[in-house]
């Protein structure tokens, strides 16, 4: 939109392969919502000594609304490495039999990648992610490691990324080290993005 902000809109989907405590297979793809994504550059990672960017996610699905707002910071190791850190925030309500149910994330993360070529870059990432009850830190429901690769693919039309997130320690401790009451074993995540 101008030379530090940008936008973009998303439509997102959730694919869920779960087994419950009956032990019954519970497979599930749903459309999650519409995004529109605001980020602001305050610094240049090229220019800069870091970049540091401000992030706002509306997200709406009729009955549920999220708000994230993330700081975002960055910094490039010559024209190969590429190392970020993360820290976000996200509100969601929840409309469900006449009630509304509140919840607080925060998440941080952290990732390096290196270029393999002008296309490709490859990468580690590890983020830790909070689930609380409400509007606030009061109550904490659940928190987990993921850490895994990725794989970025980037031409001047369009860009994905791959990552794979395996759960490595969760808290409370609900099945050898994992908590699966909020979070999953592991997730898979591809974001695919087209610039016009």
């Amino acid at each position: 939109m101008t030379k530090n902000l940008s936008t973009s809109l998303y439509l997102n989907f959730r694919q869920q392969n779960q087994t419950d405590n009956s032990g019954t297979d519970v497979d599930s793809f749903r459309f999650k919502g519409i995004s529109a994504e605001f980020k602001y550059r305050l610094l240049n990672p090229e220019t800069d000594p870091v970049g540091l960017a401000l992030y706002l996610e509306p997200t709406y699905n009729g009955n549920e609304a999220e708000l994230e707002e993330k700081l975002i910071l960055s910094k490039n190791f010559g024209d190969k490495w590429v190392a970020a850190f993360n820290a976000s925030l996200e509100q969601e309500w929840e409309r469900e039999s006449g009630t509304t149910k509140e919840e607080t994330m925060l998440e941080f993360s952290a990732g390096i990648a290196y270029r393999l070529d002008p296309h490709w870059s490859v990468g580690l990432e590890a983020r830790n992610h909070r689930v609380f009850d409400g509007l606030g830190f009061h109550q904490e429901l659940g928190s987990a490691w993921f850490v895994g690769p990725n794989v970025h693919y980037g031409s001047s039309k369009w860009w994905a990324t791959l990552t794979v997130l395996p759960q490595v320690h969760g808290h409370p401790n609900t099945s050898g080290g994992l908590e699966l009451n909020e979070h999953t074993k592991g997730e898979a995540r591809l974001i695919v993005g087209f610039n016009f």
